[in-house]
């Protein structure tokens, strides 16, 4: 069968060259004519793909089509990639270090999922990655050496679709090794997708000092811009910090290398934590010890629980530090005015809220679970718009109000203990939302009086149900009460 060539410049010994065959489907074998590297591919039909050009500081996704690419296999990664756009049909596994020849574009299909075990080395050139509609497309990249990060380019890294996850090498316990960073580039630029980055952990063991998520050579790389989509990254866990001529203290390491742009999307930094120190204490290390420039929310703190309480500029000092994330929409409840004449409601809606989720609780829980098996909430208003259930005693840092979603059933199996602050429950415009508190035998009930306890209590509307502790018999434990509160339109069991 004759075939169609259409040919474009006639390269030079040595380079690559590309020949594009119509009319027949899929990729033909690589070529070596006269000493060049000819790579010779069938015209495919169009793909999809969404591009996130960014206007005034915003990833705007496109939708787009192309027919000029290569369908990325495993034969064609065992050499370096020519400059050009590749298409990942299927899941494919590469054990090798991948390298680039030239600036490469990546397309992820919907659904597929691939794995990178090796890393990938751009030298000098770009590497972009895309998503389809869906943005379901998966790619994971690692690395196999302490020496090596997962992704090294000496110019950008881009990101504009699909769920990417990066980790850098993770030392081998007692080892003495240290991890990789996950990503060395000049600048890494975030503008659509799920991005999860992990530097690798330090064997603590090691005199290695840190492992970034992002690193780069010098004070003007290892940027991170991100304009859209959704970033998690983190710096590595362990390894020595030498902080006096006589000792060692053990230090994690910051997510972010270089400064860090948050234009738009999510961003959530975290430090690595501290591994093991000698004579001075260890230190989990700030989230982003450089310069973050925003005029989004940021949200800092210890750990990821604090983040959702408190918001901050200062950096200085905090492992984690979420920056943007979706906007709150304004929520509905009813505001009670009581007057010698009774109790009326009004309507009203705030935007000046923290929803409690269950993955905030869960995350909390990890926490009460390895430390004094409490968790502490900061002064402000809570949205539960989920049937939450939490385990631990709730303890209030300051007056807390919760607003209870209609059809929403939070439950507290901890109870609740506010000490000397103020608690207020608002329901929304259905009264259907259901706050239950009770004890459960998880934890020594002893250091409570109350299922629920505060300075005040204030109950305007809902259905609250407050059960005291039972104690079992033959268990020489004292039951626990409910309290006493002030109850505007609820309904209390």
């Amino acid at each position: 069968m004759k075939k169609n060539l259409r040919f474009g410049k006639i390269p030079v010994a040595g380079l690559a060259a590309t020949i594009a065959v119509s009319g027949a489907a899929g990729n033909l074998p690589v070529l070596d004519s006269l000493g060049m590297n000819v790579a010779v591919y069938a015209a495919l039909d169009p793909i999809s793909y969404i591009d996130a050009p960014i206007m005034a500081g915003v990833a705007e996704l496109k939708p787009e089509t192309t027919n000029e690419y290569t369908v990325l296999t495993q034969e064609i990664l065992n050499s370096p990639l020519a400059e050009g756009t590749y298409y990942i049909s299927s899941g494919i596994n590469v054990t090798n270090r991948i390298t680039l020849a030239g600036n490469v574009k990546i397309i992820l299909k919907d659904g597929t999922s691939s794995t990178f075990e090796g890393g990938i080395a751009a030298g000098n050139h770009t590497v972009t990655i895309y998503g389809q509609e869906n943005q379901s497309g998966e790619l994971i990249i690692g690395s196999k050496s302490k020496d090596l990060e997962a992704v090294t380019s000496t110019t950008d890294v881009t990101i504009n679709g699909g769920n990417i996850k990066i980790t850098g090498y993770n030392a081998v316990a007692n080892s003495g090794d240290n991890g990789s960073d996950a990503v060395y580039a000049d600048n890494l630029f975030i503008n659509g997708g799920n991005v999860e980055i992990t530097a690798g952990s330090i064997d603590p063991n090691s005199s290695s000092t840190t492992s970034y998520g992002l690193s780069g050579d010098g004070a003007a790389s290892g940027k991170l811009f991100v304009s859209g989509g959704s970033l998690t990254i983190k710096g590595g866990d362990g390894g020595y910090h030498e902080v006096m001529a006589h000792g060692f203290a053990s230090q994690g390491s910051g997510a972010v290398y270089g400064a860090v742009n948050v234009t738009a999307g999510k961003l959530v930094a975290i430090g690595g934590k501290g591994g093991r120190g000698t004579l001075e204490s260890e230190r989990d290390a700030d989230a982003l010890p450089s310069t973050l420039t925003t005029s989004l929310p940021v949200y800092a703190g210890s750990s990821a629980v604090d983040a959702i309480k408190t918001s901050s500029d200062q950096i200085s000092g905090k492992l984690y530090v979420e920056v943007g994330g979706e906007e709150l929409d304004p929520v509905e409840y009813l505001k009670e005015t009581v007057s010698d004449s009774g109790v009326t409601f009004t309507k009203e809606t705030t935007d000046e809220y923290k929803p409690l989720t269950q993955e905030w609780v869960s995350l909390a829980e990890a926490e009460a679970s390895a430390g004094d098996k409490t968790i502490t909430l900061l002064a402000g208003t809570y949205y539960l718009n989920e049937n939450i259930e939490v385990s631990y005693p709730l303890l209030f840092d300051g007056d807390v109000v919760f607003i209870l979603k209609d059809g929403a059933t939070p439950t507290f199996k901890g109870g609740i203990s506010a000490g000397g602050h103020n608690f207020t429950v608002y329901a929304q415009e259905g009264g259907t939302g259901k706050l239950v508190l009770k004890y459960t035998e998880l934890y020594d009930v002893s250091i409570y009086d109350t299922v629920i306890g505060a300075s005040s209590i204030t109950i305007n509307g809902g259905n609250i149900e407050i059960e005291g502790f039972q104690a079992p018999d033959d268990s020489n434990r004292e039951g626990r009460a409910a309290v006493t509160l002030d109850v505007n339109g609820a309904n209390v069991m």
